[in-house]
């Protein structure tokens, strides 16, 4: 996951790189926010990672993996629950 992300920010950089040289100023938005935003969704998945580590050390590698592939089925559902547009394919 970490390393998905950590691409992203290579990938991100180049880019900006490549418009600083070619003379193209990128346009950011809006970069006015507060980052206490990503506190609860951090402090989420911080607790969720614990413990499904903690279960790791009390069942079998293969209940863990399953448990791990649930997480994904069940934010699919949420988000077909939730989202107004029903043509969704963000997983697939």
């Amino acid at each position: 996951m970490f390393l998905g992300e950590l691409s992203c920010l290579a990938v991100y950089h180049v880019i900006r790189i490549y418009n600083q040289r070619k003379g193209t100023p990128l346009d950011l938005g809006n970069q006015e926010f507060n980052p206490l935003i990503f506190l609860p969704a951090s402090l989420c998945d911080m607790c969720a990672t614990s413990t499904m580590y903690i279960g790791l050390n009390l069942t079998f590698a293969s209940s863990f993996q399953m448990l791990r592939g649930n997480c994904m089925v069940q934010c699919r559902v949420i988000v077909l629950l939730f989202s107004f547009n029903q043509h969704v394919t963000d997983i697939y």
